[in-house]
């Protein structure tokens, strides 16, 4: 990264390094850049802000891309969001150490598998069991059909489990699976994301941003 110039801010900088690669999209019709980047290996409320630096790089982008995973873990998460592409996250696996590939046969079946391991991300083996039991079975179960399946100690789960916002409770005794769960720190497992990526994609269709 070069350094700011005089009386230019951090971010007028980080813009500035952004906007001068879109211009090379600019410059050639129908080109797309992808710039590999670090991440400031910390958990955020929006991934977005753990692209290094400030906001400047990121918004200069068009879509930006983060790829998550816990050190030693063959399985991440790929993390969307962009002017003109539907913002989405996806499970994905390392296939032969080295090459990611997504953890289902379409988009659909990874955002699903995405889902559920960020229900599960942090908590015990007996909680995600229970979650994927409920996933596994639409459009809702009754607590008595967990208690018969997991034990006298899964209404307890249940409770625990809808307080927290991995289940939904549609009304006493009947819970369901929530369409998300919103990214926090309180939601990552305890070993800290390790190695990560963001990918910036400049638009030649977009010379303004």
């Amino acid at each position: 990264m070069p350094p700011a110039l005089p009386g230019e801010s951090a971010y007028q900088r980080d813009y500035r390094v952004g906007t001068a690669l879109k211009q090379i999209t600019d410059d050639h019709p129908g080109m797309t850049l992808l710039v590999n980047h670090h991440d400031r290996k910390a958990a955020a409320d929006d991934f977005v802000d753990t692209v290094s630096g400030t906001h400047g790089l990121a918004g200069a982008a068009d879509t930006v891309i983060v790829l998550t995973r816990s050190r030693n873990e063959t399985s991440g998460l790929l993390k969307v969001t962009g002017r003109d592409v539907p913002e989405g996250e996806y499970a994905l696996m390392l296939a032969d150490g080295y090459a990611w590939d997504l953890d289902g046969d379409d988009l659909a079946e990874a955002a699903s598998r995405a889902r559920e391991a960020r229900s599960s991300a942090g908590i015990s083996d007996r909680s995600a069991e229970i979650i994927a039991y409920v996933a596994a079975n639409p459009p809702h179960v009754r607590a008595a059909e967990v208690e018969e399946k997991f034990g006298q100690d899964a209404r307890r789960y249940l409770k625990r489990l809808a307080d927290s916002g991995r289940l939904l409770r549609l009304s006493w005794g009947i819970y369901t699976s929530v369409p998300s769960v919103p990214s926090s720190h309180s939601q990552v497992s305890e070993g800290e994301l390790g190695d990560s990526e963001e990918t910036l994609d400049f638009d030649p269709d977009d010379p303004g941003r």
